[in-house]
């Protein structure tokens, strides 16, 4: 059977072997132990297996296809939760909503299906009542396992008090002894413990299915699920806190997680310690962290991570040092290094409100949407956040490439809504997808126009209007920011003064495109306009079709988009305030509207004054043909070096066989072959989604010549895989 294949292996928790469990993630026992794996499926020949693990201790060196079971995105944990919750009268979106703002420690459960469930079942208990920390999760869940079995502990004579304490006992048991992982003999629990009926107790964990035991040969125990065993054991370290062992901290070894657990918890004395461990680390490594030497300064990224997840919901803890740990997050997230800047980015809840507003900046003003959403994911839930910090959210959302704007709406929309501070923001954020179906409809209907006027008038004032309005149009729409005249009298509006200029950022993709060319278009038609009522040429030939057509034209040009705006304006202003305002300056508020007005008048009449200067003198006419050309030219020059480079680099990702495994050198070899930052993106994502083996990591490798912010954040996220970073 082995020869023809007809096996098929599954290896469960990889990580949780003894002798992983117990071993550093670079040490050679853990090479060791996975080459054992690889050789045993190469021994197989056909016969085809699985292993799984955590990334924590996951093997190394296993030449072998990997998969990657993704956490669950925002809108994928508003669904399960959804379906947990059915029928038991309770809001499933307004319950993640409160989590997420009143508990932003317990975010990361949330994208984990166990942990969710174990949150769904608080909540149906308690209704509305949120658990304030891991620790209640498993003590509400643990608890009512053995509330509902209680008739069979009666049987065996047994209270629910003497079976939690036994679990404790074993626990500790599980986690001092060496090489011994999340499961024990029962003989060695025997021999270990002077328990009174201990197998009746063991038999009642099973029934209750908080354990279970197995084995061939010998009875093992083990309890059903990792994070029960680090449950008991938290309770064991709550009952004698001489038995924490602080040094599992930067080794990220198993006692972390039930750390972070037992700080949720413990007296104030007591975590400050932790706390204090974990600072003197990362103080004793920040030379390694601000110079990106992720491999050296691995136990202070730990670190970092543990203050991260356990004191969120205890800043008191870390008072003393805050200060000094905010300057280094700010100095991370501004670094050269995109991986630690990221890192950084996800410790944003502990540092102060002024480093937070500075290191939101930093991390939007990189351009790269991996750490701005990163930034976003950790500082949506602070029910206030200053001005500045509020404006860089908003430059984020407002140039996202219309693509991922899309994809990401729903996600982008529901973090958005957790904080009263970004209720402005989500509310540009969603006139954003209002406002595309605009465009959407204008720029149909102009095509036609153009069509129309094109056949119907001259063709190089049409193509010289064009010429002029892209001018205009790129300097305003990439460059140009519109003076606030609202903002500057302080016309009381909320948010809005400083949303004014939205309608001149950039956005990649569909949206400024088809922008520009609606602003093509509507200056054509209204110098053209202009200039029959310069020239004393109205003509009403209502049965002319052209001239109906271009009234139909300017009239959906201004009306939709006016009340696009007016619709957001109304939801926007202030009301009350406003109209007091505007009683006490009327004067201010005439000379801003005239303003407005005067401006837009000037801009139509400067257009004008242009086409009639060319229209005049014929030396123009050609200079225009020139400029046109010019213009013309380098902009097809550009796009085709572009795509030459895209097409040159789709060939050598083809001509790629990559293999099992990688040197250093190799990777960034070939790295530099790429010219675009396309393809030295999508040779390094292809890396890490395949999951390649990089091996050689301290070997001298040529300087990488990264061209773009997709290529930097490809490469951040290859290292966080290669040096197994990832969460």
């Amino acid at each position: 059977m082995l020869g023809s294949g007809l096996f098929f292996f599954i290896f469960d928790s990889f990580d949780e072997m003894p002798m992983v469990l117990d071993c550093d993630d670079r040490s050679d026992r853990l090479k060791q132990i996975s080459l054992a794996f690889d050789t045993f499926f190469k021994d197989l020949h056909k016969c085809r297996g699985i292993v799984s693990s955590r990334p924590f201790r996951q093997p190394v060196g296993f030449r072998s296809r990997r998969l990657t079971i993704r956490p669950f995105q925002e809108k994928q944990l508003r669904t399960a939760m959804k379906n947990w919750l059915l029928g038991e009268g309770l809001d499933a979106d307004q319950l993640v909503r409160r989590l997420l703002v009143e508990r932003p420690h317990l975010a990361p459960a949330l994208r984990n299906p166990f942990m969710s469930d174990l949150i769904a079942q608080y909540l149906i208990y308690y209704r509305d009542q949120l658990p304030n920390s891991y620790y209640d999760l498993f003590d509400h869940y643990i608890n009512r396992r053995f509330d509902e079995d209680t008739s069979y502990l009666e049987e065996l004579n047994l209270t629910k008090a003497t079976v939690i304490e036994t679990a404790i006992a074993i626990a500790q048991t599980i986690y001092n002894t060496p090489d011994t992982g999340l499961e024990i003999t029962v003989s060695t629990l025997k021999n270990t413990l002077s328990e009174p009926q201990l197998e009746d107790k063991i038999q009642a964990m099973s029934y209750s299915r908080i354990a279970r035991l197995g084995g061939s040969s010998r009875e093992r125990f083990s309890f059903v699920h990792r994070r029960f065993a680090e449950f008991f054991a938290v309770r064991a370290l709550l009952d004698n806190p001489a038995l924490v062992n602080r040094n599992a901290i930067p080794t990220d070894s198993r006692w972390r997680d039930g750390l972070v657990v037992y700080c949720g918890v413990a007296p104030e004395a007591e975590v400050r310690k932790l706390a204090e461990f974990a600072w003197q680390t990362i103080e004793q490594y920040t030379e390694a962290l601000v110079a990106g030497e992720i491999r050296e300064a691995r136990a202070a990224i730990h670190c970092l991570r543990f203050l991260r997840d356990a004191f969120q919901s205890r800043l008191e803890s870390i008072e003393y040092f805050r200060e000094a740990l905010s300057i280094l997050i700010v100095d991370l997230i501004g670094g050269k290094e995109l991986l630690t800047a990221k890192i950084a980015a996800e410790a944003l809840p502990l540092v102060t409100p002024k480093a937070r507003t500075i290191g939101i900046k930093k991390a939007f003003s990189r351009n790269i949407s991996w750490l701005s959403e990163t930034a976003l994911r950790s500082c949506r839930h602070l029910a206030e956040l200053e001005s500045q910090a509020v404006d860089a959210i908003l430059w984020y959302t407002q140039t996202l490439p219309t693509t991922a704007f899309l994809k990401s709406f729903s996600d982008l929309d529901f973090s958005l809504s957790l904080s009263d501070s970004l209720q402005q923001v989500r509310l540009i954020h969603r006139s954003d997808r209002i406002w595309l179906l605009i465009l959407w409809i204008l720029f149909s209907t102009l095509l036609v126009y153009r069509a129309v006027l094109t056949y119907a008038n001259n063709l190089f004032f049409d193509a010289v209007f064009f010429f002029i309005s892209a001018f205009f149009g790129e300097v305003i729409l990439c460059y140009f920011k519109i003076p606030n005249l609202l903002q500057k009298n302080n016309f009381k509006i909320t948010r809005l003064p400083r949303y004014m200029d939205k309608i001149t950022r950039y956005r990649t993709g569909f949206d400024v495109s088809i922008r520009a060319l609606i602003f093509f278009c509507i200056f054509t038609f209204l110098l053209e306009k202009i200039s029959t009522f310069y020239l004393f040429e109205i003509n009403f030939y209502l049965n002319n079709f052209i001239f109906n057509w271009q009234v139909a034209i300017f009239a959906i040009t201004f009306t939709i988009p006016s009340i696009f705006w007016i619709f957001i304006a109304y939801l926007s202003i202030d009301w009350k305030l406003s109209l007091s305002w505007i009683k006490r300056n009327q004067r201010r508020f005439v000379l801003i509207i005239v303003t407005g007005l005067s401006s837009i008048l000037f801009f139509g009449s400067f257009m004008w004054f242009i086409s009639w200067i060319i229209a005049e003198n014929n030396w123009l006419y050609w200079t225009i043909i020139v400029l046109m050309l010019v213009y013309i030219s380098s902009q097809a020059y550009f796009l085709i070096h572009h795509v030459y480079l895209i097409s040159r680099d789709f060939r050598l990702l083809k001509q790629l066989n990559l293999g099992n495994e990688l040197t250093w050198v190799a990777v960034c070899q070939t790295t530099n072959r790429f010219r675009s930052d396309w393809g030295q993106s999508r040779y390094l994502e292809m890396l890490r989604t395949q999951k390649i083996q990089v091996i050689d990591l301290d070997a001298i490798a040529p300087s990488l010549s990264l061209v773009g912010v997709n290529a930097e954040a490809a490469m951040a996220r290859l290292k966080e895989q290669i040096y197994d970073l990832q969460e």
